[in-house]
């Protein structure tokens, strides 16, 4: 319940921020995205597929400040399927909450601009296990948060004056849980 109010909270924010202010400088962004589970964890869960909302601040033409808010599912890993057979399944969900820097590689003007960047921030961790037993379903639940960051490159495509495409790998580093991400989606003016 506790997630679920901090990203309403976050969106309401977004939208307020946004209906206030018109500044030239103040973007928002969607993208979807796979996760790659990498190191041990990797060995536990499978690819997983979420999405994150981004605000940009715009400080130049070269440097933009973010923060973001996302949520990615992963499964359990081939192998723990097989061995938990019919008796149980699992699943990892994380919800970064992370500010950001972006740094323009391209020459002003080009439709094409190609970015460096980093994110630093909490990662919310939920873990899940379902079993079944000859006395019914069972349900174990555990969360946490960790600090994290992810080195990030990707690039923009400018479409128009108001909309980019926005295309990023980035490795988060996040104690036990890290994992390789590649997102793809817009931008908007605001």
């Amino acid at each position: 319940m506790k997630k679920i109010l901090l990203v309403v909270s976050f969106l309401l924010l977004l939208f307020f921020v946004t209906t206030t202010s018109r500044s030239q400088g103040m973007r928002v962004g969607v993208q979807i995205g796979a996760g790659f589970p990498t190191g041990d964890w990797s060995d536990y869960v499978s690819t997983g597929m979420g999405g994150i909302g981004t605000f940009h601040y715009e400080l130049n033409k070269k440097i933009s400040l973010t923060g973001a808010l996302g949520y990615y599912s992963f499964g359990s890993a081939k192998d723990v399927q097989e061995a938990l057979g019919s008796l149980g399944d699992y699943s990892y969900s994380i919800i970064p909450i992370v500010a950001g820097i972006r740094y323009g590689l391209g020459k002003e003007g080009e439709s094409f601009q190609p970015y460096l960047g980093g994110e630093i921030g909490m990662y919310l961790w939920s873990f899940t296990y379902k079993i079944k037993t000859s006395l019914g379903n069972a349900e174990l639940d555990e969360s946490g948060s960790e600090f994290g960051f992810a080195p990030m490159v990707g690039f923009k495509f400018n479409i128009n004056k108001d909309v980019d495409i926005d295309i990023n790998a980035k490795y988060s580093i996040v104690e036990d849980i890290n994992h390789f991400v590649i997102n793809f989606g817009v931008i908007f003016n605001i």
